[in-house]
């Protein structure tokens, strides 16, 4: 089916006649006429039936305009994104991240982003999440990745993906006989009094981790004990690793740094969920580029398995 063909039939349905029809879209009746023949001839059916003095459809003639309105609207969906993704194979995109997050997160990430658009140019911003609010609220960036909570200033997002905050524990850790599984869950689960006295590596006051930690062993009516703190929760996590202390981190770090040596468990009830965002001015404001952006990170996270094993 072609575009004229639905156009025909679509004209000599609303006119009610080929005489009518054929005016309206500027050809000669006998012509119309022939091309209304010939296609029924194709088709092996009638599209059309005289009744009280109108062409009118027949049930054949029905389905070819309902299968022809819906071939339309696919060629015009499918010339809009190939549209789109032409523009967008050009450009920049100014993206704001955390420390934390560009480290643990976003190299993947962005070579997921740069195998479908080579040619456009990001340039990247690492800072606090604080800050980064203030750069999207000035409109200093396209986007920001970050976790919530966070202000929400004039800004709007779009939810990446969620992200449990674990107990990390080193395999050798008598924590590591006290843990249970529990049917449904991905991991094991470690029930929180078993930290109630128990020293560990925290990051600094502030930080989101660290929040939730304290969040945690609020449930139990305590602070957790710290052994170390740090403001990187890479370095918390290797301390972990190296069987110094325990530590918390969040799921989506074991993209990148998933470790053989430690096991992971869920802590808490509730337990904490944080989400990754993608923040931005204003949704009006989002390029082609930026869409793209948001669609391959949701992709790429729906997809994503733990990549580096140490």
């Amino acid at each position: 089916m072609d575009q004229n063909e639905y156009l025909y039939v679509k004209a000599v349905y609303e006119h009610g006649s080929i005489t009518k029809a054929a005016r309206s879209l500027y050809i000669s009746q006998p012509s119309l006429s022939t091309y209304i023949s010939r296609l029924e001839q194709h088709l092996n059916v009638k599209l059309f039936e005289k009744s009280n003095g109108r062409l009118q459809l027949t049930y054949a003639g029905e389905r070819y305009l309902d299968y022809g309105r819906q071939i339309l609207a696919l060629d015009e969906k499918c010339t809009y994104e190939m549209s789109n993704i032409s523009k967008s194979r050009n450009g920049r995109l100014v993206l704001g991240t955390t420390n934390n997050i560009g480290i643990q997160t976003l190299p993947l990430l962005l070579a997921a982003f740069h195998r479908r658009f080579p040619e456009v140019q990001i340039y990247l911003k690492e800072t606090t999440a604080r800050e980064l609010e203030e750069m999207i609220h000035h409109r200093e960036l396209d986007m920001a990745l970050l976790t919530v909570p966070f202000s929400a200033r004039h800004t709007e997002h779009t939810v990446i993906r969620d992200a449990e905050v674990l107990l990390s524990v080193h395999k050798s850790h008598p924590l590591f006989q006290k843990a249970i599984a529990v049917p449904g869950l991905k991991y094991e689960f470690m029930d929180l009094h078993y930290l109630k006295d128990e020293p560990l590596i925290l990051l600094n006051e502030g930080r989101r981790i660290r929040l939730a930690a304290e969040q945690l062993f609020s449930q139990i009516g305590c602070r957790p004990h710290a052994l170390f703190e740090t403001t990187n929760s890479i370095i918390a996590h290797r301390l972990a690793i190296a069987n110094v202390a325990p530590t918390f981190i969040t799921e989506d770090a074991l993209d990148a740094f998933h470790s053989i040596k430690v096991n992971y468990y869920h802590v808490g009830n509730p337990r904490i969920i944080h989400q990754m965002i993608c923040a931005y001015p204003s949704e009006s404001l989002l390029d082609e580029i930026g869409k793209s952006f948001i669609a391959i990170a949701k992709e790429h996270f729906s997809n994503v398995s733990d990549k580096n094993i140490w």
